[in-house]
């Protein structure tokens, strides 16, 4: 027995090395193991559109809010605001950073417009303008650049970009300038008073101001360039006071950030601050507490926040994949109609990121209007196998036999967020808090549940309606209330073979 002993731990060095040699390629493997199992851990829900995708042309985001939702009146009162502009900017010299509000129009268009009035001077000397503002609908570190094209029609001055993605706390980043409208806003001011220019768009979130001067105060010192900081300080003072004070802290302004670093750089370059013009929103509306403008914002943003992102995470995915999709369930229909066979994707046949995880439903259509739908609200599995799994059984759902051929089948596909609950006082309070049309509702009771998707709705006449056939599919009598009744909400992403 000592014998064998001692032959064991003789070897244990060779078994240790085998072991180690095992482990090394596993984990250089490992990418390639995962490609050889059925899903991908990542989810469709946290999908992110590349930045080479980010459309060009922006959507309006806030019309009728801080400016009208009609292109007429928004035009009209813009140029009004120009017309009135009588204020001349008492400037001796050229200007070389400006702190320029950016709020709508009644709030603070006349004096930005007075502001960029004294660039009028200098229309032909000027070729650059580097604009920094606040992110309003991002939240990232440090400050983005767009890479190339154009902004308001403004062509991108791609070689500064290219220098400034290099410094710290600065890269390239178009999706922080998706949603953002005061630059689009501001930006049409400037083809108003300057010939030909580029543009440097910056939009900060969590940077140090230290950073972003070093990183600006070279160009402030060109006599081609010029550089604009957009701030909001007219919402919060209730009197006309100096934007510099030191009472003027984050949570009394709007690009606070923006403002240091202009100070930053005028200390550096030994500038002296003047005041072109100053007011208020209370001076401006004579009725401070009417100026509720940016609270009702972050009001609807919030609300169901997560599943919203959600949502417009699949709206992206649907974007680039939504065909894709489309062409597995129809190759998953056409299998069975044709061999009886149950199609199932291959990661050799469509890109990786179809093998993430997604819940959907898939509906069918015959030609005469009768369809059957199949899905799931979990995401179990890759959503390609999911879509070819969930296309397949709704198919097996319509009466035998089955037509021989997939020509006359419509298909549609709902991706699907994850779900939240709804907290509620009463089944009065509940109806409230649900959105007819767009809320996709589970409910739950016990070891009761119902699942109702958003296309339910347009059955009902009332949300009362609603609710108690939702009770009524769970088990329950339509006219029954427990405030121990559990409800969630969720939202969805239409495919359908009209749009791709």
């Amino acid at each position: 027995m000592i014998r064998n002993l001692n032959l064991s731990y003789s070897q244990l060095g060779k078994y240790a090395l085998i072991a180690v040699v095992i482990l090394l390629i596993l984990f250089v493997n490992y990418k390639n193991f995962i490609k050889h199992t059925d899903s991908n851990p990542q989810k469709i829900t946290d999908y992110e559109i590349p930045e080479e995708y980010v459309e060009r042309t922006r959507p309006l985001v806030v019309a009728g809010l801080f400016y009208p939702a009609s292109i007429e009146e928004a035009k009209a009162r813009y140029e009004n605001f120009i017309g009135n502009t009588s204020k001349e900017a008492p400037l001796s010299s050229r200007p070389e950073i400006f702190i320029i509000p950016h709020a709508g129009y009644q709030y603070s268009q006349a004096v930005a417009q007075t502001a960029y009035q004294s660039l009028k001077p200098y229309s032909k000397s000027i070729k650059n303008v580097i604009f920094v503002a606040p992110a309003h609908h991002a939240n990232f570190k440090g400050a983005g650049l767009l890479k190339q094209g154009e902004l308001a029609n403004i062509p991108i001055n791609e070689k500064i970009s290219e220098v400034l993605s290099e410094k710290k706390s600065l890269r390239y980043h178009s999706k922080a300038f998706a949603k953002e409208n005061l630059l689009t806003e501001q930006l049409k001011n400037l083809p108003k008073v300057l010939d030909k220019f580029s543009l440097v768009p910056i939009l900060y979130s969590d940077i140090k101001p230290k950073d972003l001067a070093e990183a600006l105060t070279p160009y402030a010192q060109q006599q081609d360039t010029v550089v604009i900081f957009s701030a909001d300080l007219s919402n919060y003072f209730s009197d006309v006071q100096n934007p510099l004070s030191e009472s003027a802290d984050e949570h009394q302004n709007c690009g606070k950030i923006g403002i240091e670093t202009a100070v930053l750089m005028a200390k550096e370059l030994n500038l002296t601050p003047k005041t072109i013009d100053l007011v208020n929103a209370e001076h401006e509306m004579k009725q401070f507490n009417k100026y509720s403008g940016y609270e009702l914002d972050i009001e609807t943003q919030t609300r169901d926040k997560s599943i919203l992102r959600e949502q417009k995470s699949l709206e992206d995915f649907k974007t680039l994949y939504g065909a894709k999709l489309l062409q597995i369930a129809r190759v998953s229909v056409e299998d069975m109609l044709l061999h009886e066979h149950e199609y199932k994707p291959s990661r050799k046949d469509y890109d990786d990121i179809l093998f993430n995880k997604g819940a959907c439903y898939v509906r069918i259509t015959d030609k005469d209007g009768n369809h059957q739908e199949n899905g799931s609200i979990i995401a179990g599995q890759g959503i390609a196998l999911n879509v070819a799994e969930n296309a397949r059984l709704a198919l097996a759902k319509f009466p035998q036999p089955l037509p021989l051929s997939s020509k006359d089948l419509k298909i549609s596909i709902l991706l699907i967020t994850g779900f939240e609950q709804v907290k509620y006082k009463d089944e009065k309070d509940l109806l409230e808090k649900l959105n007819t049309g767009t809320d996709g509702v589970i409910l739950r009771s016990g070891n009761r549940q119902a699942i109702f998707l958003p296309s339910k709705w347009q059955n009902y006449k009332t949300k009362q309606d609603f609710l108690n056939d939702l009770k009524f599919t769970a088990g329950l009598n339509p006219s029954y209330w427990s405030n121990q009744i559990k409800i969630y909400k969720f939202y969805t992403v239409e495919i359908t073979e009209n749009e791709n």
